[in-house]
């Protein structure tokens, strides 16, 4: 509900495990298995996320995007 009532339409899940996308019945969703290791090659799924948020946005939606856990460590 609180998703829904700031305009949430869509939900990009970048878990690198699996987190279930329970609410399908709600919002859109992509999943994106990001993992947090220095060694992960990002560059794969920019394609696809990036895809995602202008169908969204062209569609007046708005995208939340979540992770398992914040351990990227940009440099």
């Amino acid at each position: 509900e609180l998703l829904g009532n700031h305009g949430i339409t869509s939900i990009i899940n970048c878990s690198p495990v699996e987190c279930h996308n329970i609410h399908e019945d709600r919002f859109n969703y992509i999943s994106l298995p990001i993992s947090d290791k220095d060694t992960f090659e990002y560059m794969p799924f920019f394609n696809d996320a990036f895809q995602f948020i202008t169908e969204t946005l062209n569609n007046q939606g708005k995208v939340l995007i979540h992770c398992f856990k914040v351990l990227i460590n940009f440099k």
